[in-house]
Order: structure tokens, then C-alpha cells, then sequence
């Protein structure tokens, strides 16, 4: 069972398979339409198509979906196909489409993050904004400073555990 809620499919497990699906679905179908739209124009018109219109649509909500423990075999597949996008959207851009061509490479080229980074920045930011209040999440009732600076700086925190 799966319930939309604001852009985000949530499912009845609380994992995140059907959302990744629809978002790469949507984000897919959305660069196969520049591609046929955009068939003649320049490599930075292609370039900002991809990072207004497409790019978006997988990085929506990111703070609250991204499939950041790597480990399971299943959430590197998830990770694995909101990058396949990219690596399509590189190819496109660049109007390279050999398999002999180094697709990361591609990508370095153009100057793009891996939206794996992208996602761990979002994160950070949120974190930051969270801390600092600027954010109406009430992380005081998540996580404690840790009181114990002998080692590295007094910005850790610790988790509050969960009594279920």
C-alpha cells in the first residue's frame, strides 16, 4: 500500500523502492522528452535543461528519501538508478552516446557532482539549518550534544535512544 504525500510516496513498510521508481520513472521520461525537443541546440542549453528540469524532479525531498546506508545490495540498486539518470543526461548533453566513452569521465567533464554528493550536501545543509534554528525541526528532542570534548570539537551529538 502506497500513500502520496506531498511529492513523496510513502509505503506501508517505510521503505523507499516505490518512490525511487516513480521519481527515476518521471525524471526518465522527463529527459526523453528534452532529448527530442532539444535534438539541435547547444551542449549549455542541454546542460541547463538537465539542471532546472531534470535534476529536480530526483533531488525533491532528498533529505527525507535518500537511500544513504549503503548497506544492503537493495539500496545500492536504489542509488544505483538515480545515477543511471545522470549518466544518461551526461550523454545527451554532450551528444556522446559510444559505449567506449567513460561516462564518469563525462561527467567530471561537464563539471557535475555525483547526485550521491548532491544528496549528502542537502544533508548537511538541513543539519546545519536544524541546529542553528533556522529550520522549524525540533532537533533538541532528537539528539544531545555530547558533553565529552576531550576528543574533537564540542559540535558532536549523540542520539537519544528509542524506546519502542
Amino acid at each position: 500500500m502506497q500513500h502520496p504525500y506531498l511529492g513523496i510516496i510513502l509505503s506501508h513498510n517505510l521503505k523507499w523502492n516505490a518512490h525511487i521508481d516513480y521519481i527515476t520513472a518521471k525524471a526518465s521520461s522527463t529527459l526523453g522528452f528534452l532529448r527530442r525537443t532539444l535534438r539541435g541546440a547547444s551542449t549549455a542549453i542541454r546542460a541547463q535543461a538537465y539542471t532546472s528540469i531534470v535534476r529536480p524532479k530526483l533531488e525533491y525531498a532528498s533529505s527525507v528519501w535518500d537511500p544513504h546506508k549503503r548497506l544492503h545490495a537493495q539500496t545500492n540498486k536504489q542509488e544505483d538508478k538515480i545515477e543511471t539518470v545522470q549518466k544518461r543526461a551526461a550523454r545527451f548533453v554532450t551528444g556522446d552516446y559510444r559505449t567506449t566513452t567513460g561516462i564518469s569521465q563525462t561527467i567530471r567533464n561537464l563539471g557535475w557532482p555525483t547526485l550521491h554528493q548532491r544528496r549528502q550536501h542537502a544533508r548537511l545543509v538541513l543539519m546545519y539549518k536544524a541546529v542553528n534554528n533556522m529550520v522549524a525541526i525540533p532537533i533538541h528532542n532528537i539528539l544531545n550534544r555530547n558533553s565529552n570534548i576531550a576528543r574533537g570539537h564540542h559540535l558532536r551529538f549523540t542520539t537519544i535512544p528509542c524506546k519502542t
